[in-house]
């Protein structure tokens, strides 16, 4: 029995460090736990030390989209110009590779770790993207349609 528990346990320890934890948190009232007793600063200092303040501001202030650096860059670098240089993972090549596809400076904030992105630029981001992967395929599947055509016409001499 205690085998196979280390192994769901494991197996569930990858998925969670995994994943990307998405919720949100239980806030106490009050710290008695009295009901109907509301205090203020002991709720603004729970959700202050959860971050929730922090993400309410920056959406707030007009940045819906947070990526990672690295995430960014590998998810859009192909949407730069064939021959130019691979950007950094960092803030500094993110924020360059977004300048060269032309996203106004006034259109995201660079973070420590993270890209803020205004409304509507990650889903202009990602059309671009989705109509460049769908150009790739149809030049892919062109030139598997030529190859095998000329297979063909090598068997027919």
């Amino acid at each position: 029995v205690l085998p196979a528990f280390e192994a769901q346990l494991r197996a569930l320890s990858t998925i969670l460090e995994s994943s990307e934890s998405r919720f949100v948190r239980c806030i106490k009232p009050n710290m008695t736990q009295q009901a109907g007793l509301f205090d203020a600063d002991s709720v603004r200092r729970q959700l202050r030390s959860s971050a929730v303040i922090a993400a309410v501001e920056t959406i707030a202030a007009g940045y819906p989209d947070r990526l990672p650096h690295a995430h960014l860059v590998k998810r859009y670098r192909s949407l730069l110009p064939r021959g130019a240089p691979a950007p950094s993972e960092d803030g500094a090549g993110a924020k360059a590779m977004l300048l060269d596809l032309g996203v106004a400076q006034d259109r995201f904030a660079v973070g420590h770790t993270k890209m803020f992105i205004r409304a509507g630029v990650a889903q202009h981001l990602e059309r671009l993207r989705e109509a460049r992967l769908a150009e790739a395929s149809t030049s892919i599947a062109a030139v598997e349609r030529a190859r095998v055509q000329r297979a063909k016409f090598k068997v027919m001499l």
